[in-house]
């Protein structure tokens, strides 16, 4: 007898794939018909659709990071190749940002990750992630949101404090049961 297939967890680098998204066009932007660059929702979109399409995972998490990390004090050019935009640009982008951080604020369940919790725009996805009727749970060396978020009450239903790489598996064994 075989045993059933434990369900699966997709964790989707928000960033990564935005930026491939605003990228992947170059010069020739998707458009709406207001002029709206839309390439980093529809690129955002399309990515999705064909991950759950193919894999059909029974839960999907998006890791959505901003801001400076350990990895800049360990290493000053981290990232420092990357492309700079030109201005028009930049509101493009972050316009195509706000497009996806408003889908993300309607999810059932936000992960907040280390430094996400204190940066923005990332740091505003919990109040309206539980304003919603969402979960938020952090992961973070130390409390961020978990204290208490912006004057109100905590922000976050579950903190798991620690190194992500000791917390995550701890939170999957939880979900999953293994």
């Amino acid at each position: 007898m075989s045993r059933p297939q434990a369900p699966r967890l997709f964790l989707v680098d928000g960033y990564a794939l935005i930026y491939r998204a605003f990228f992947a066009l170059g010069q020739q932007p998707l458009r709406s018909s207001r002029g709206e660059n839309t390439s980093i929702a529809r690129g955002t979109n399309d990515f999705i659709t064909k991950l759950i399409e193919t894999h059909k995972p029974e839960y999907l998490g998006w890791v959505h990071d901003k801001g400076l990390s350990f990895r800049h004090e360990l290493y000053p050019a981290y990232k420092a190749t990357r492309e700079r935009l030109e201005p028009e640009q930049q509101v493009d982008f972050d316009e195509g940002v706000a497009r996806v951080e408003e889908l993300l604020a309607g999810c059932d369940l936000l992960l907040v990750i280390g430094t996400s919790a204190g940066v923005y725009p990332a740091a505003g996805l919990p109040a309206l992630v539980k304003d919603r009727g969402g979960l938020v749970y952090e992961f973070n060396r130390e409390p961020a949101l978990a204290a208490g978020g912006f004057g109100r009450l905590p922000l976050v239903d579950f903190f798991f404090q620690g190194d992500l790489a000791e917390t995550l598996p701890m939170f999957g064994r939880a979900v999953f049961g293994r």
